[in-house]
């Protein structure tokens, strides 16, 4: 079983200096282990546009194969 979290980055770009992103974390769960296998960094400026996406990946159960597929959906 896959579930996904929010994560959150203090980054720094030349443009912009610092700022705030959420990203995804995927973990697979196996007998009670949880271990980190995706970790994608840096998405979104708005939580709560991380908290949808998370939030209709693990309601639809996703495939860890179609994450970065969504990701790109989802910034389109």
């Amino acid at each position: 079983m896959i579930i996904y979290k929010i994560t959150e980055s203090n980054m720094w770009d030349t443009d912009n200096g610092n700022y705030t992103s959420f990203g995804i974390c995927a973990y697979e769960i196996l007998n009670n282990d949880k271990k980190l296998v995706a970790y994608v960094p840096d998405i979104f400026l708005n939580k709560q546009d991380a908290e949808v996406l998370v939030d209709r990946c693990n309601s639809g159960k996703l495939s860890l194969i179609h994450l970065y597929d969504v990701i790109e959906d989802a910034l389109s």
